[in-house]
């Protein structure tokens, strides 16, 4: 069952999971990672974004390696995700998990609201 502070929603073809707290357990962590991979095998969806942009908290660190495994799974899915965050520091953790997995041209992490710089490389 996902964890009370997270929720989602696809519109269009963009599955959207927003999460309001970062202090989760591992089922909950698993939770969220089966619901973005099952959005991910929806051939509507093309488009993944994971809004962090309001949750308080840093996710535990047995969580990080669960994030990692959703990232390389999502790969077989050719979608883009993108992860938005509030500090500079979390997009760049990110961003590098990304570029050591190989992945950084289909997964990415701004800082900050969806704007034009997100929508050019989810469109892309």
């Amino acid at each position: 069952m996902l964890p009370k502070s997270t929720s989602h929603k696809t519109v269009g073809d963009t599955f959207t999971i927003k999460h309001n707290d970062l202090m989760i357990s591992i089922e909950e962590a698993y939770s969220i990672k089966r619901t973005i991979l099952q959005a991910g095998k929806n051939p509507r969806i093309s488009k993944i974004v994971i809004d962090n942009r309001e949750a308080k908290g840093v996710w535990p660190q047995n969580v990080n390696k669960i994030w990692e495994e959703t990232i390389t799974e999502a790969l077989n899915f050719n979608i883009k995700v993108v992860s938005l965050t509030n500090s500079h520091t979390a997009a760049m953790q990110i961003n590098r998990i990304s570029r050591v997995a190989g992945i950084s041209d289909i997964s990415k992490a701004f800082f900050g609201d969806m704007n034009d710089e997100v929508r050019a490389f989810l469109n892309a």
